[in-house]
């Protein structure tokens, strides 16, 4: 069975990249990027957004986070609230979806990177990295570190998620996000 797919769609910018790709797809597609941080943080405060950044930032440093140098120089060329913040994002909250495909023979992925966060899906791009293990192709976001899900045809294929969220706070979910993003923070 052929899936049809929305022609109305835009396409996916594909951007080739060495293993500095965050870097890299940020310095191709800073217009992309930008747009991002405007969709995603539109209506919150820029004071808001220097807190949970700083917020951030603190995790990243008491995690030992290995992207930390690398978000500070994304932060650093976009000049601007809310860097640190999205960088973490998967902290925030993820979802994923997977099923068998047609076949039935494999799995697909079918609902990754579906956050709450307003433009994540319009911005999103395909980064076709050389790396050091081998070439691979990860769907992300301009400059951002890390990687989420990734495939290398005839290798592999990953994402990675977050299992579903604890009922910590007695099951009314802003009192059960809260708490369960405490505890992360102070992991």
């Amino acid at each position: 069975m052929q899936q049809r797919f929305d022609k109305g769609l835009p396409d996916i910018p594909v951007v080739g990249t060495g293993s500095d790709f965050a870097y890299e797809t940020l310095i191709a597609q800073e217009e992309y990027a930008q747009a991002l941080l405007d969709n995603a943080t539109r209506g919150v405060p820029r004071q808001i957004l220097r807190s949970l950044d700083r917020v951030s930032r603190r995790w990243l440093v008491k995690s030992s986070n290995a992207h930390l140098g690398e978000i500070d120089r994304i932060a650093e060329r976009l000049a601007r609230p809310g860097a640190y913040f999205l960088s973490v994002n998967y902290e925030w909250g993820c979802t994923v979806g997977v099923h068998p495909s047609s076949d039935g023979e494999t799995a697909r992925l079918v609902r990754v990177l579906d956050w709450r966060t307003n433009g994540l899906g319009r911005y999103i791009i395909a980064a076709k990295v050389e790396g050091p293990a081998g070439p691979f192709t990860s769907m992300t976001w301009p400059g951002y570190s890390g990687v989420l899900q990734a495939m290398a045809p005839g290798r592999f294929s990953a994402a990675l998620n977050q299992a579903p969220m604890p009922k910590s706070g007695g099951g009314l979910y802003p009192i059960d996000w809260m708490a369960n993003k405490i505890k992360v923070w102070k992991t």
